[in-house]
């Protein structure tokens, strides 16, 4: 699993790595002036339209040529996209057809111009002629949009001059026409348009917007809603990933209906005085929790002292840099057949041939045993019959595969956000990643006979939580208190049981030696606490609308190399 899981990690991150790389052989140098961009636009009646961009500047530098970077999205889409396809009709420097390149990069379709084995300097006139499809809005009304970025400042050089004319279709009818230009997002009206008959002029510095509304018409094609609705999805593609996790849920959902659901118990709960089927503190954490808890292994410690295998003292003063943890462990008996093999395991890592440790020493000690406990525990659970395989083994499956999908949701999802700006990449996979946590966490089921063990479990719970209210039935059976308190600890119900027994006990339990000479109830439960918390942290493992200038389709940039 270990190895799966790396491999394709590192496999992720080479292909990422390609998807990511500079897709231009060199990167922009500058090193040139750009005087003007002169378009004209010729709008046709089947809704496409033909770009001729004329560029005029200065190469300051032997440079190759040109790249022209034109955008394949609307500038205004971000989560729906429109895309529109672009076919370059020719490409020509001072009058001459020049060789060029069109490379695929993500957004942009970038037309490399220029022979690489070539360099030139000085003047330069370039003529990019290209058909855009996909790119006018229709309204519902029949109103027909075209909104596109003459020009843009996403050069490395700014541009001095830009003029812009429109070749209306035959027999169309416009109904308004708006021009924006000055710098990016600009909303007010810096450029002017002078209309003729079928065509419309305007200029102006740095970055170019039009609008142009055209009537109801039937001499412009209008897709009928299954074209609409067809170019849409092509469009968004993305979106498809959103259906994963819809699909991933239903199949986790179905597995875990038969496979994580625990069968029907009694349903009602009664108040249970004893430990269910004679369980452990330890075992009935596991079985109640459906995992390990720290505060299990403490408990597994005091019930240990409870039993005479061990003692527990409370130090005066601090142990080495320690100021909370000041308890020696003392064993009083060795390892018998009497104890279970998990609690065999808890004395022999801790004291490891020593007759005593010090509690704020055995951090090491402490942390293999309760990893050494989370495998022996649940072979004694399937073993009585109590679940049917390792819980703990079908939560790592789930949370490696969850693991795998958060990868695939970073690595590619950051690819196709940079590159494509699709969200939905991310958002799939990084469902899905939480979906398999979240089933990963319940897949725990438990045979017929853990259920009604569990139900049991739960009234012996509801026994230790409300003990005031049963204290007159057991209250004369001798070391109630002591057998019972690590289940009380197990459910962190602990305060509530000594407090019961106050007043009831004058001696102190002879398993645990505080530093103070008398016996107080109040005392022991302070200290009592103090340990737990100090134990509890050692069994922890360490771990770490409208319009504006550049509002519409087109535009984009370029530079030279």
């Amino acid at each position: 699993m270990k190895k799966f899981l790396l491999s394709t990690f590192c496999a992720l991150i080479f292909s990422v790595a390609i998807l990511v790389s500079p897709v231009k052989a060199e990167e922009s140098l500058g090193g040139y002036t750009l005087d003007s961009i002169d378009v004209k636009t010729v709008i046709n009646n089947d809704s496409t339209f033909v770009v001729s961009e004329t560029i005029t500047g200065d190469f300051l530098g032997e440079r190759h040529g040109l790249y022209r970077d034109i955008p394949r999205y609307y500038n205004t889409y971000k989560i729906i996209h429109k895309v529109m396809p672009i076919e370059v009709l020719s490409v020509t420097k001072n009058g001459v057809p020049e060789p060029y390149e069109n490379i695929s990069n993500g957004a942009y379709l970038t037309v490399k111009i220029g022979d690489p084995e070539k360099t030139f300097s000085g003047h330069f006139v370039y003529a990019i002629k290209y058909k855009v499809s996909n790119a006018m809005i229709y309204e519902k009304d029949g109103t027909v949009t075209w909104y596109w970025n003459v020009a843009e400042d996403k050069w490395d050089a700014p541009i001095m001059s830009v003029t812009s004319e429109v070749v209306l279709p035959d027999g169309s009818s416009q109904n308004a026409a708006t021009c924006w230009g000055g710098w990016y997002s600009e909303t007010g009206e810096t450029c002017e348009i002078s209309a003729d008959k079928n065509s419309l002029t305007s200029s102006t510095v740095y970055n170019m917007t039009m609008l142009v509304n055209f009537q109801p018409a039937v001499s412009f094609y209008f897709p009928t809603q299954k074209e609409i609705i067809v170019t849409f999805l092509k469009d968004n593609w993305d979106w498809f990933f959103l259906l994963l996790p819809l699909l991933a849920f239903f199949i986790l959902y179905g597995i875990w209906s038969k496979n994580g659901r625990d069968p029907k118990g009694r349903g009602t709960i009664i108040a249970e005085y004893e430990p269910p089927d004679n369980l452990s503190p330890f075992e009935i954490s596991s079985l109640y929790y459906s995992g390990l808890k720290d505060s299990a292994v403490t408990a597994t410690m005091i019930d240990l002292a409870v039993r005479g295998y061990l003692k527990i003292e409370e130090l005066s003063g601090e142990v080495r840099w320690y100021k909370s943890l000041k308890y020696k462990l003392i064993k009083l008996k060795e390892v018998d057949s009497k104890l279970r093999d998990f609690e065999k395991d808890l004395l022999k890592k801790v004291f490891a041939e020593k007759p005593e440790v010090i509690l704020a020493e055995c951090r090491t000690e402490f942390v293999k045993a309760r990893l050494s406990m989370d495998k022996l525990i649940w072979e004694s659970l399937i073993e009585k019959g109590y679940v049917p395989s390792d819980p703990e083994k079908v939560r790592s499956w789930y949370l490696g595969f969850g693991g795998l999908a958060m990868v695939l949701a970073i690595m590619l999802g950051t690819a196709f956000i940079g590159i494509f700006e699709r969200y939905f990449v991310a958002v799939g996979f990084g469902l899905i990643a939480v979906e398999l946590f979240v089933f990963g966490a319940i897949m725990i089921r438990r045979t017929q006979k853990g259920t009604d063990t569990n139900d049991k479990i739960k009234g012996f719970k509801l026994f230790l939580t409300t003990a005031e209210k049963y204290r007159i039935q057991w209250q004369e059976k001798e070391g109630i208190f002591e057998k019972l308190l690590p289940y009380a600890i197990v459910f962190g119900v602990a305060d509530k049981w000594i407090k019961t027994f106050a007043g009831l006990m004058q001696e102190s339990p002879t398993w645990y030696v505080g530093t103070s000479t008398s016996f107080s109830f109040t005392s022991f439960n302070s200290s009592l606490n103090s340990f737990v918390q100090s134990s509890t942290s050692l069994t922890t493992p360490s771990s770490s609308g409208g319009g504006s200038s550049g509002g519409g389709g087109g535009g984009g940039g370029g530079g030279s190399w």
